[in-house]
């Protein structure tokens, strides 16, 4: 495992480049493109000076363990047309100075427990996936995903005792994986009306701690995959 961090402003993130990649913040490019295992930063020094700058994710999907935005002193963009990006350990996100433009699935793979997702207000342009045996990612904030897709396919996803709010199309884990999931006290609204809003269909092996939490499904004629769980307050509007 090694860090990652972009420098030189605009830049285009695929396998080869190492134009934009140091092994210290600020330091000399030069260093290999991030795996799979390696922690990815983007700071202060990832830009020229104050100006604004765009990482173009390529070659999807691009691959890191963490991936931390902060501190940013110019206005970043994380782009890719159709690219997804996949995290093996946490993401964060920063409330200001960042927009995200990529439209591929973002995918969270890691096998151990605690996990971050942080997205400060930013809304992921397509779907996100939950994958990882034996991984538990919890909420740093709230999720919003618009009109796409939260699967759960493998592991624990936990909304945390902040009841962090969800926002997305439909929430889908119909399987027979283990997995767990832990709504607290959160309210997830679901705008994919016509299907299968929330689809645990398939229960087998799932277990759901609903809390108090709110399900609302929205838009025309949503249906409800319970799966013979037991919910708290579901709402079809």
């Amino acid at each position: 495992m090694a860090d990652r961090y972009w420098v030189g402003g605009s830049g285009t993130w695929n396998t080869t480049n190492t134009g934009n990649w140091s092994t210290s913040s600020g330091g000399a490019s030069g260093a290999s493109a991030p795996t799979a295992a390696d922690n990815v930063f983007f700071d202060a020094n990832s830009n020229v000076g104050t100006g604004a700058f765009t990482v173009t994710m390529a070659t999807s999907p691009r691959v890191c363990n963490d991936i931390t935005i902060s501190g940013l002193d110019g206005a970043m963009t994380l782009a890719g047309a159709s690219i997804g990006l996949t995290v093996s350990g946490s993401l964060t996100f920063p409330a200001t100075n960042f927009t995200r433009t990529y439209t591929g699935v973002t995918t969270f793979i890691a096998t151990t427990t605690g996990k971050t997702i942080t997205t400060n207000g930013v809304a992921f342009g397509g779907g996100v996936t939950l994958n990882g045996v034996g991984g538990a990612w919890t909420l740093g904030s709230a999720l919003n995903i618009g009109t796409s897709t939260l699967t759960l396919t493998n592991g624990t996803f936990d909304t945390s005792a902040s009841n962090y709010a969800i926002t997305a199309g439909i929430f889908l884990s119909s399987n027979s994986n283990t997995r767990t999931i832990n709504l607290n006290g959160s309210t997830i609204t679901l705008s994919g009306g016509g299907i299968t809003s929330w689809d645990i269909t398939t229960s087998t092996n799932a277990t759901l701690n609903a809390g108090t939490s709110t399900i609302t499904a929205t838009g025309s004629a949503p249906t409800f995959g319970g799966g013979g769980l037991t919910y708290y307050n579901v709402s079809f509007t």
